[in-house]
């Protein structure tokens, strides 16, 4: 059996690929100017009957694809080439093509599984061949440039008055809903949401305050009171006198202490100027 060569779909939609017989395929010459449907008149069940019958040789007839009543998708004959699917009888040439060439060379076709009479019926708007017909008319006017309009998406019917196909199919409305579908799919994506405001940041913790309550002066009167800033990092040491008593906290890093009252002369004072020349300080004698 001589079909012909179809390696690969030209639809993306396509589901299966079932070569025509070579005597039933055209020179590759194929431009299309229009998308015609037609109905093989054959039952819209599970048994695909058309794609068989073109691999039968010298038909005279083929068709580039077929749609069956699940919405799957047939190719049988490669775009470039024409298909033996339109012969004009006393029915003007569509819009934008050309009556000097044969409108097998200027035409892309369909056969959609059902009756001309019925397919209204078996291919209901909305259903999974009714959308799979609207998904391949706006790819294949997309493609080729066709005008989404009755003028260029036309039934066999209108152009050969021998044939009534595809009969009640409404194409008004496959043309509607396909540049519904085109429009929806030009729209620009909505604006995703905001995104949520971020946390505030966490409250920085207050520092830890030193417990200077232990830290115990007495003023000398008749001085004149001294007020400095210590800031060290040193071992824990404690020391303590009869009049006053004095304690240096140990921190991991660096800390401060402000010691207020003390005057030049005081014992105390004398100790602080000690530790920040970097000496250490004897602890008190016992008395």
């Amino acid at each position: 059996m001589a079909l012909i060569y179809l390696p690969k779909a030209d639809y993306p939609g396509t589901d299966i690929l079932m070569p025509s017989h070579v005597t039933n395929v055209l020179r590759a010459v194929n431009r299309p100017k229009v998308i015609v449907l037609h109905t093989p008149e054959e039952p819209a069940d599970n048994n695909e009957t058309t794609p068989w019958y073109f691999q039968k040789a010298n038909l005279g007839a083929s068709t580039h694809y077929y749609s069956d009543n699940d919405g799957d998708w047939y190719q049988m004959v490669p775009e470039k080439y024409g298909a033996i699917a339109n012969g004009v009888r006393n029915k003007p040439y569509p819009a934008g093509t050309n009556p000097n060439v044969s409108l097998n060379y200027q035409s892309v076709n369909v056969e959609i599984e059902g009756y001309a009479a019925s397919i209204h019926i078996t291919c209901p708007r909305g259903g999974v061949q009714w959308k799979a017909i609207v998904r391949w008319v706006l790819w294949e006017a997309d493609r080729w440039g066709i005008r989404l309009d009755r003028q260029h998406v036309i039934g066999h019917y209108e152009v050969a008055n021998n044939r009534s196909d595809p009969g009640t199919l409404n194409i008004q409305n496959i043309v509607n809903d396909a540049v519904a579908l085109r429009n929806a799919n030009k729209a620009p994506a909505p604006a995703p949401a905001p995104a949520p405001a971020p946390a505030p940041a966490p409250e920085p913790e207050p520092e830890e305050e030193d417990d200077m309550s232990e830290l115990v002066t007495t003023p000398w009167i008749g001085h004149e009171p001294k007020k400095f800033v210590w800031v060290t990092d040193w071992r824990e040491r404690n020391y303590v006198s009869n009049l006053e008593t004095m304690k240096v906290f140990q921190q991991k890093g660096k800390w401060s202490k402000e010691i207020t009252d003390l005057s030049s002369k005081s014992p105390l004072y004398a100790m602080f100027n000690m530790l920040e020349r970097g000496k250490d300080i004897p602890p008190p004698k016992d008395e």
